[in-house]
Parts: structure tokens; C-alpha cells; sequence
């Protein structure tokens, strides 16, 4: 089929009000949903939110939703201002006056996109994500901190973009046609590192751990990932990186030996039983192989992205029809791949829309696969528990609109994990608490009888100051022996005269008496005087 300039004009007109009118959908459900379950806390959030806590996050949610709609309409209005407002045109035509060289131009035509992207957003994020957050008393930074912290990161991204885009757009231009393969190969190299590298051991070679020193606890760990055919390494706790939103647990390693690590918020709230689900659901996406899905699906939506890319730096109609002149771009030397980028950067996220909720759907149902394997291997009630404990975004509801948390979360809300394994133990007729899979690992002879509530970092605590008791009665006891040894040392070099003990005199002949000492000492003294 022969693509116009005119039909790609109209797709992206088209593909533009579907996206606002999605958006609107959406957020009117999203409100309906947040509204509608303001009269109880939902089911397992009852001793940890109040109802009015609750209520409160519902009015928050609907002007968070309100907020982010705007932003969409923002994000629209400048994709339609950038192309059929001719605004790639004016800054083209710009750049091409002041040098002659194409690969400049596309590269700074790429740069001043990515700075006015910043500039829109920056002054209705800072309402979407700091003053709604301010006014319901959500917000623990202040305005200029909350500045400051913006614009270090917007200038430290947009910094960074620079050498990084103008290296690339050399390599696609020393590619010629098939420039878009290298950028998806660059994707790839970026998939890869940040799975083996930046996110396993890039942070933890950085970051200080301790073995956890519970051995109950480890042998529970350890005797769990054995009758699942692991081998636990080593069982070490770790203060959570910044960057990470999600993660409470890894399992570090490859093949069968895996280093556990727990992070210490983590630690600090779950106890023996609700950690072991956690580590349940860790080890089924070790098990399902959900980190390779996951790379391999991200590799897919980048070939199509980067393939879209290939094509349109190719066509005519491309560029005309979202407001590019082909005068400007197209018929430039080169293999145009920075004109394609500068239009995708606008462009692509509303023409893409649609592929949002598909990923993450796939997602979505990643965590609950992982959730299901952790109710039926430790247990629904235990699982239920730990995920109640960890949740902390207690600011927006904990009842999102299921089609509005689709197309705009890629992981399931807290509240929605619980409904979904509650669900599942009702439909399968599964136990409320303990493991109902083939793999009967019982966790009742490793449990806590004493304190069965205590959390595993308390437990540690506890076994650390009982160790520091010890160790403290140790070092008294070796202090007072070395005190009794120095004694019996003086002793020995003040009462030892010379005599063996068989042959000793009496006290009476050992030492002569007080006035014997005093006469003796007046003879003296006179003998001298005459």
C-alpha cells in the first residue's frame, strides 16, 4: 500500500485525538474507581490505613489523575505544534543557515528538541508532581529543594545526551541505510548492561552488605531453595539503592548457586514466613525466566520502533506528512537519521500509544505468574501479609481503576496483588495460609515459636546483641583473669623471701618487731653523734 504525506497526516491527527480522548476515558475512571471505595479500607489494608487516611488518598488520586491529564493535553499540543505547526520547519531552516554541514544541524536540531521538551514540561510537571503532592501534605521537600533536584537532573540528563547523541548520529551516518540496525544494537548493548551489570553488580560491588547471622533463618532460606533446586550461596542483607522502586529481594548469581540478598527495609518489617514469600516470588521469576521475557520483548519494541525509523528516513511522505519538509530534510545528504530522531522524540509516543497497555499487560501478568507460584509454595496468608507491610505509597488510593493502572503502570498496584491472590484462593480452593504445591516444603519446623511476629532484622538485632552480651562477658572475664594473673604476680614477687615453704620461719622470726626496728635505729644515730 502506497503511503501518502496526506494519509500519514491524517493518521497522526487522528492517532492524536484518540490519545487525548483515551486519556480523558481513563481518568474519569479512574476518579469513578478512586470515589467509589471511599467508604471502607479495603480488605487487608485495615490495621495499617484509616478511613480517613483513605479518603484522603481517593481526593488525592482524583486531582494526581486531573493533573497528568493536563499534562497529556500539554504533551499533544506541542506534538501538533512541532509538525503541523511547522515548528521542526522554522528551527531547520534556523540551524541550516548557520552551518552547512547536515550531520550538525541534525544534531543540533535533536538537542533543541530534547531542551523545549523540557522546557513545556517543566512548569506543569512542577504542578502535576510537586504542588498537588504539597497541598495534601505529601510532599517532604521543599519548593526550592524540589527545584534544585529537578533541574540537576533535567541538566545532568540533557548533558549527558549530548556527546552521547552526537557519537551515535556519526555511527549512523558511517552506516548509510542501515543506520537504524546500529541505534537498535546500541539498544540491545543498553538492555544487557543494565540487567547484568548496572543492576546486579554494578550496585552491589558498590554497595556494603552483611551476612545476616540468624542461623535459623539461613537454614530456612537455604533447605527452601534446595527442595526447588537452588543453592543458596550466601544470605546477606543491604541498604536499598535509590533508583530501585520495586525490588525487596534478589537472587544474585548464575545457574543453580544464588546469593540472597534483603534489603533492610525489608528485613526490618517482614518476619520469617512472610520473607521466605517474598524470596517465593523472586525465585519464580528466576525460575519463568521473566528478566530474558522482559529484555526480549523491550529488543521487539525497539526493532519495531527503530525499523519505523529506517523507513521514514527513506520516504518523502514520511517527513511531509507530520509537517516536515522534505526540502529540508530528505533531500540533505546523508542517511537522515537525526531529522527521523528529532521527529520521533515528538511523535512517536502518541503513534505508539496503543503498544502501552500490550506491554504492559505482559507485565503485569509476569508479577501475578510470580505471586501465584509464591501462594501455592508458602502461602496466600503469608504472601498477603508481606505485601501489606511493604507497600508505602499510602498517598494515591488503593483501589485504581484496573483499565487506567493498564495503560499507565506496568506493574500491578499492591491493592490489586492482594484482590488477585485472594481471587486465586477462592477459584482453586487453595489453603488461607501455608504451601499447596507438589513441593511440600513446610516452614512450621523453622518458625519463630517464641516471637512468631518478630521481623528479621529484629531476630538479627537480637542475635547480634545476645553476640555483643557474650563477647562483653568474654572480654570481662578475660580482663579479670589477667587482673588475678598480674596480682598473683606482685604477690608472688613481695611475699617471696627466698625460703622454701617446708623450711619457712614463723611470721614471729620472719620480721623483726616495730620497736626492736626503733631501738636499733636510735643506737645508730647516737653512735654517730659521738
Amino acid at each position: 500500500m502506497h503511503l501518502s504525506a496526506a494519509l500519514i497526516e491524517h493518521v497522526f491527527l487522528i492517532s492524536v485525538v484518540l490519545f487525548l480522548l483515551c486519556e480523558c476515558f481513563l481518568t474519569a475512571r479512574q476518579i469513578i474507581a478512586a470515589e467509589r471505595s471511599v467508604g471502607s479500607v479495603p480488605e487487608g489494608f485495615e490495621n495499617r490505613l484509616s478511613l480517613a487516611a483513605h479518603k484522603k488518598a481517593a481526593a488525592y488520586t482524583t486531582e494526581s489523575a486531573l493533573a497528568n491529564l493536563v499534562l497529556s493535553f500539554i504533551g499533544a499540543g506541542f506534538a501538533v505544534l512541532m509538525t503541523v505547526g511547522h515548528g521542526f520547519n522554522i528551527i531547520a531552516a534556523f540551524l541550516e543557515t548557520l552551518s552547512d554541514t547536515t550531520l550538525i544541524v541534525e544534531w543540533a536540531l535533536i538537542v533543541i528538541t530534547a531542551f523545549l521538551m523540557l522546557l513545556v514540561e517543566l512548569p506543569f510537571g512542577w504542578f502535576a508532581r510537586f504542588r498537588v503532592k504539597e497541598r495534601f501534605g505529601y510532599m517532604k521537600q521543599t519548593r526550592l529543594d524540589w527545584l534544585s533536584r529537578t533541574l540537576t537532573i533535567s541538566a545532568a540528563g540533557w548533558g549527558t545526551m549530548l556527546p552521547l547523541s552526537a557519537v551515535l548520529l556519526a555511527l549512523c551516518e558511517l552506516a548509510g541505510a542501515w543506520w537504524w540496525l546500529v541505534v537498535w544494537s546500541v539498544w540491545l548493548i543498553y538492555l544487557l548492561w543494565r540487567w547484568r551489570l548496572s543492576l546486579v553488580r554494578g550496585v552491589l560491588w558498590s554497595r556494603a552488605t552483611r551476612p545476616i547471622e540468624n542461623s535459623d533463618l539461613r537454614t530456612l532460606v537455604a533447605d527452601f531453595l534446595s527442595a526447588h533446586g537452588y543453592q543458596m550461596e550466601d544470605l546477606v542483607v543491604m541498604t536499598k539503592p535509590g533508583v530501585w522502586k520495586h525490588a525487596h529481594v534478589l537472587l544474585v548469581g548464575t545457574g543453580l548457586r544464588r546469593r540472597v540478598v534483603v534489603f533492610a527495609h525489608a528485613a526490618a518489617k517482614l518476619t520469617r514466613e512472610e520473607l521466605l514469600a517474598v524470596i517465593a516470588a523472586n525465585l519464580a521469576r528466576l525460575k519463568e525466566h521473566h528478566t530474558p521475557w522482559r529484555i526480549f520483548f523491550a529488543a521487539a519494541g525497539g526493532f519495531v520502533v527503530c525499523a519505523a525509523l529506517g523507513w521514514g528516513s527513506t520516504h518523502a511522505a514520511f517527513f511531509a506528512g507530520l509537517g516536515f519538509s522534505p526540502l529540508l530534510t530528505i533531500e540533505q545528504p546523508g542517511a537522515h537519521a537525526g531529522f527521523t530522531t528529532a521527529l520521533a522524540l515528538v511523535t512517536f509516543p502518541i503513534l505508539f500509544y496503543p503498544l502501552r497497555p500490550l506491554f504492559n499487560f505482559i507485565s503485569r501478568q509476569m508479577q501475578y505468574s510470580a505471586d501465584r507460584y509464591a501462594l501455592r509454595t508458602v502461602g496466600g496468608a503469608e504472601l498477603t501479609r508481606a505485601l501489606v507491610k511493604l507497600h508505602r505509597d499510602y498517598a494515591s488510593t488503593l483501589t485504581p481503576s484496573r483499565i487506567y493502572s493498564l495503560f499507565h503502570y506496568d506493574r500491578p498496584h499492591a491493592g490489586m496483588r492482594v484482590m488477585h491472590i485472594r481471587s486465586v484462593i477462592r477459584r482453586e480452593n487453595l489453603p488461607e495460609s501455608g504451601p499447596s504445591d507438589l513441593v511440600k516444603f513446610r516452614t512450621a519446623p523453622y518458625l519463630d515459636r517464641e516471637h512468631p511476629t518478630r521481623s528479621v532484622l529484629s531476630a538479627e538485632l537480637a542475635i547480634r546483641r545476645r553476640m555483643h552480651e557474650e563477647a562483653g562477658r568474654f572480654s570481662r572475664a578475660r580482663m579479670a583473669a589477667e587482673l588475678d594473673q598480674a596480682l598473683q604476680k606482685e604477690r608472688n614477687y613481695v611475699v617471696d623471701d627466698g625460703f622454701d615453704d617446708e623450711k619457712a620461719p614463723n611470721a614471729a622470726e620472719q620480721s623483726p618487731s616495730r620497736e626492736t626496728l626503733e631501738t636499733t635505729r636510735h643506737e645508730e644515730s647516737s653512735a654517730q653523734k659521738n
